[in-house]
């Protein structure tokens, strides 16, 4: 068993003789797991340079070959990540079970990652429900390689609801080989005609849309936009039909982009035919921008004419431009609603000339200050403040002053502050420290110090840190701690994050504490890359619920991945082949000729599983050189040995002439 191997590994450790105990490890490493081989042959190759005797080394170089192999092809996988995996595929939920392991797909060796892809995608194909099934597969999209994407396909025909099948489809669109792309794209619009609900239906088709652009054969294009008109003809709702006209306007012809306004211009719901023009703005010819300026103009509701004015101002003729850009500037100034009237303003400001722009700003402003709702009032200021003059942020900061809730007083303040004076900047965060003071509960002040901490120059930090030290929640402590440790000079970083690291065992809910390990994790050291994987295992081996296991899964996955990869780094492996070659050298060195031959037969064995021609030959090379340096007969008892290579490297009309060459000697 596993066990007892280990344990005469570790007898086989206390050997005191080199020759003895590096041969007996090396033959006890075929038997362990993989995950055993990084240390095994990372010793044994450390070790080996202190051989004496060829034949030891040679055999000692044998036997690490297969290691070596097998390291190469398949990198082995730490035991923390191996604990997550196995933790990972013990979740009960099938559908949490598939998320968790997805997502640990991306920190994988490709080897096994392939493996594990496969894995998932047959148990995407027990899923009971098409829905699930579809979901898993957009899911698994992103982290698809390219040897799994047909099995992938295969699972995605499978699906029997035509919608998700769609779904699937096109999820999987961007990953696949451009071989397989043609028959997908007639195969998602076959699936989107089948589908009974047309609104269902329009959705499906405006997603699918956009892969139109990667058609490169253009004899397939043409019957795709076909197929896609027909089923948009299919739809007897209008402003479902203009919707997915539309989308599919960039690849119409004129004529069918011309269909494609006059169906927007249908619609008899304002604000939908307002989103509809400004999507379909871009692409439309000049005539069609000017006649859709008049059907602008004719919206009666203000909010929605100005959508449409701003839309269609940024693609219109230049000669029809300006005066478009006074008509959205003053229906969108004289909006009754004032938040609206706010972010009407904002969206139009960029289009305008130079002269009219702080005009808007200032007017926007004062719209600011007609707002009621405290909440929409500090989003307001938050969406300006970026784009005021100075002079107006200092109005705008003194506008935020006066909101009664901190916690709304703290967003707007926060937004204006990066952009006022170094001076009037210091004394705005001491007013946002002093306000934070003010909130209630503890996650509302922790969260308000998360946000605050990349403003906070080192002179107010002790008084952000007094703020964190009175949080009693663990959680809240630790997410304020780690805000402001970024910002503390380095000496004092140290005892900080010492103390958030205690602090999450006492996190009580487990997806807390794999969000707050997360967030500690860039803070930390690479040394101390081995105890965050074992934190992060022990945090999600205790979760009991499925899908926040599978959610901690996808936050520590990248930690537990770092510490592979710090401890595949810390080790400067030779090649898979450096060992045979190394043997095969050492073996044409051994003085007596049956040990030597033995050898040389030991070693051509494993030379024709090389895979590398090329470095193959090279070593035959290097080798034919020594061999004809020795005496007539141990030249040809060498080439007995090594005759498998021979055979696999030269064609038969090699073989007869290395034959004559052997006669002739």
């Amino acid at each position: 068993s596993e066990l007892e191997i280990n344990k005469l590994l570790e007898e086989a450790e206390r050997i005191t003789d080199l020759e003895t105990q590096l041969q007996v490890i090396a033959r006890l490493a075929l038997r362990l797991p993989p995950q055993h081989y990084l240390a095994i042959v990372t010793y044994i190759w450390e070790q080996s340079s202190g051989l004496t005797d060829l034949v030891v080394y040679t055999r000692v170089m044998f036997q690490v070959t297969p290691l070596l192999a097998l390291l190469h092809e398949e990198p082995t996988v730490s035991p923390p990540l191996l604990e997550i995996i196995a933790l990972a595929q013990a979740i009960s939920s099938s559908d949490a079970r598939v998320r968790g392991l997805i997502n640990l797909t991306p920190y994988l060796p490709a080897v096994i990652r392939i493996r594990l892809l496969y894995r998932i995608l047959e148990e995407i194909d027990q899923f009971h429900s098409d829905t699930q099934r579809s979901q898993a597969l957009n899911t698994l999209a992103d982290h698809l390689l390219p040897e799994a994407a047909e099995r992938a396909l295969h699972s995605a025909e499978m699906i029997q609801q035509p919608g998700e099948r769609a779904r699937a489809l096109i999820a999987l669109a961007r990953y696949l080989p451009i071989s397989l792309r043609t028959g997908l794209r007639s195969a998602v619009l076959t699936a989107i005609s089948n589908i009974p609900d047309e609104e269902e239906r329009t959705e499906i088709l405006v997603a699918f849309t956009p892969h139109l652009e990667y058609v490169s054969d253009m004899q397939q294009l043409p019957l795709l936009l076909e197929h896609s008109l027909a089923i948009i003809l299919s739809v007897t709702r209008r402003h479902l039909r203009a919707r997915a006209l539309v989308a599919l306007a960039p690849h119409l012809t004129v004529d069918l982009q011309g269909e494609a306004l006059a169906a927007v211009h249908s619609l008899a719901d304002e604000r939908e035919r307002a989103v509809l023009l400004a999507q379909l703005a871009p692409v439309l010819p000049p005539d069609m921008l000017v006649a859709s300026l008049m059907v602008a103009h004719s919206m009666q509701a203000q909010d929605t004419r100005v959508h449409a004015l701003v839309a269609l101002a940024q693609h219109v003729p230049e000669s029809a431009r300006d005066q478009t850009l006074l008509d959205a500037l003053a229906a969108a100034s004289n909006l009754p609603n004032p938040y609206e009237r706010v972010i009407a303003l904002a969206g139009l400001v960029d289009a305008l000339p130079h002269h009219l722009k702080e005009q808007t700003y200032t007017h926007a402003l004062e719209a600011v200050r007609l707002i009621t709702n405290e909440n929409a009032h500090a989003r307001a200021l938050g969406l300006l403040a970026p784009h005021l003059p100075s002079h107006l942020l200092v109005r705008a900061r003194d506008t935020a002053r006066q909101l009664g809730s901190p916690g709304q007083r703290i967003t707007a303040l926060i937004s204006i502050a990066p952009h006022l004076s170094p001076e009037q900047r210091h004394m705005t965060l001491r007013e946002i420290l002093g306000a934070i003071g003010e909130l209630p509960f503890d996650y509302k002040r922790a969260r308000a110090l998360a946000d605050l901490g990349a403003l906070l120059p080192p002179m107010l930090l002790p008084e952000a840190l007094e703020i964190a030290h009175e949080l009693t929640d663990p959680f809240d402590r630790t997410n304020a701690y780690i805000a402001l440790v970024p910002r503390l000079p380095i000496e004092q970083r140290r005892p900080v994050i010492a103390e958030c690291w205690k602090l999450i065992k006492y996190i009580e809910n487990g997806y807390d504490a794999a969000s707050a390990l997360a967030a500690l994790a860039p803070l930390l050291p690479p040394s101390a890359a081995h105890d965050l994987a074992h934190a992060a295992g022990m945090i999600i081996g205790a979760i009991m619920d499925d899908y926040d296991q599978a959610s901690a899964i996808t936050l520590l996955a990248p930690i537990i991945a770092m510490q592979n990869q710090v401890a595949a780094a810390s080790v400067d492996l030779p090649d898979k082949y450096a060992a045979l070659e190394n043997g095969i050298h050492s073996a044409l060195r051994v003085p007596h000729q049956q040990v030597r031959l033995q050898l040389l037969m030991e070693g051509a064995a494993l030379w024709v599983e090389m895979g590398d021609r090329e470095r193959s030959y090279q070593l035959w090379r290097e080798l034919v050189q020594r061999i004809a340096m020795l005496s007539h007969a141990d030249v040809l008892l060498c080439l007995g040995a090594l005759t498998p290579v021979i055979r696999q490297l030269a064609t038969p009309d090699g073989l007869k002439a290395i034959a004559q060459l052997i006669e002739s000697r």
